[in-house]
């Protein structure tokens, strides 16, 4: 999965896509790895359960 855009963090989204890698497209288990991830250096104005739905829809 690649994440484009420009989303005004500080850290590179890259290493959120490798966080992804092996997990299933669904909405519980991305929110569950997103949750674990201080989403706001790499988003913001955006919560994990935003950036989830994004994902898998």
């Amino acid at each position: 999965m690649k994440l484009y855009g420009d989303f005004f963090g500080i850290k590179d989204v890259a290493d959120i896509e490798q966080a992804l890698i092996g997990l299933r497209y669904e909405y519980p288990d991305v929110l569950a790895k997103l949750q674990t991830i201080d989403t706001t250096q790499y988003f913001t104005n955006i919560t994990p359960q935003e950036i989830a739905k994004a994902i898998v829809e």
